[in-house]
């Protein structure tokens, strides 16, 4: 049982709407992008876990550290809209 699916989902997401809204790249850059960027923290997260062998409760709970870790690092970076996120506004050019 995994409980970081959430990052995953996030840092692919933050990576997307960053690369399109600050870098201004196209979409057939920005996605395969955020597929990299949670591939790569899902080996990082999986190589730690096997390296000290977690297994279980052990592991479910590792798993959701690192998503709080990176939570609360998301909501207090101010490049990617702290607790707001990024808005719909500022990644479409201000069309909604």
């Amino acid at each position: 049982m995994s409980l970081g699916h959430a990052l995953f989902i996030g840092l692919g997401a933050y990576s997307v709407a960053w690369g399109a809204s600050v870098q201004g790249w196209p979409p057939l850059v920005t996605w395969p992008m955020g597929v990299a960027i949670a591939v790569a923290a899902a080996a990082v997260m999986g190589m730690l876990c096997f390296r000290y062998g977690l297994r279980g409760y052990f592991f479910a709970i590792a798993t959701l550290a690192f998503n709080e870790v990176a939570f609360f690092s998301v909501s207090a970076s101010a490049a990617l809209g702290r607790s707001d996120g990024a808005h719909p506004a500022d990644l479409l050019g201000g069309v909604c």
